[in-house]
């Protein structure tokens, strides 16, 4: 099992239709099979689940590896009416539900969750968010493009667990460092995980990606 929990905590880093918002699955208006389970997807405030359209699916599925899939994508409306360009344009406040191909079938408790906590707590380049945020405002050069960091991990519910990370692209004329969090979520016996996105524009921007994420994650759980 430790094999798997190393191979999971990978995927976590690699990375539009509505539904209802009834608490009971068998009345959820869209859902999502995961092995034998149906993930209910929850309504979220000016943001579409649109994995279906062809090339939000086109354009995720570049980044996923073949070791898990994509259940559900979520982009805010502004981006979507923007849906048949994704490939032109920067876009951020999106996210992602996705799980292992592998795991299908296993039955996940809180112990396994906080096994796979401890060990992706351990993979990460970690800093002090409140020891460096006065002075990243001047420098982001203490991060390597393509390399996580991580500045904080919480629980906003005691099945969920979430890690608060910078990740730096760069292109050929362009860098830019997105913010983002990485959540394990236990939902009916299995492992989910959703990661959220946001473009970091100082400091202010890490308190709304942490308050939409929370609003999201905890959204997810009340629909399951």
């Amino acid at each position: 099992m430790n094999k798997l929990f190393v191979l999971l905590s990978i995927i976590v880093i690699m990375s539009c239709s509505d539904s209802g918002q009834k608490n009971d699955s068998s009345e959820c208006n869209r859902s999502v099979a995961y092995g034998d389970i149906e993930l209910c997807l929850p309504v979220i405030d000016s943001m579409k689940e649109c994995y279906s359209v062809p090339n939000v699916k086109e354009l995720a599925d570049q980044f996923e590896p073949e070791v898990s899939t994509i259940l559900a994508f979520y982009l805010n409306n502004e981006t979507f009416n923007l849906v048949d360009h994704l490939s032109e344009i920067s876009f951020d406040d999106y996210f992602k539900i996705s799980a292992a191909n592998n795991l299908k079938d296993f039955k996940a408790s809180k112990s396994e969750l906080n096994q796979m906590a401890n060990m992706l707590e351990t993979n990460f380049i970690k800093v002090n968010w409140n020891e460096i945020k006065s002075n990243i405002e001047n420098s982001l050069d203490f991060i390597s493009v393509g390399q996580p960091v991580l500045i904080e991990s919480y629980s906003p519910h005691s099945e969920i667990k979430t890690f608060v990370m910078f990740i730096k692209y760069q292109g050929e004329d362009f860098e830019y460092v997105m913010a983002m969090s990485s959540n394990m979520l236990l939902i009916k016996e299995r492992l989910i995980y959703l990661n959220y996105f946001k473009i970091y524009d100082g400091e202010e921007s890490i308190k709304k990606l942490k308050a939409k994420n929370d609003y999201i994650v905890l959204r997810l759980m009340e629909e399951n």
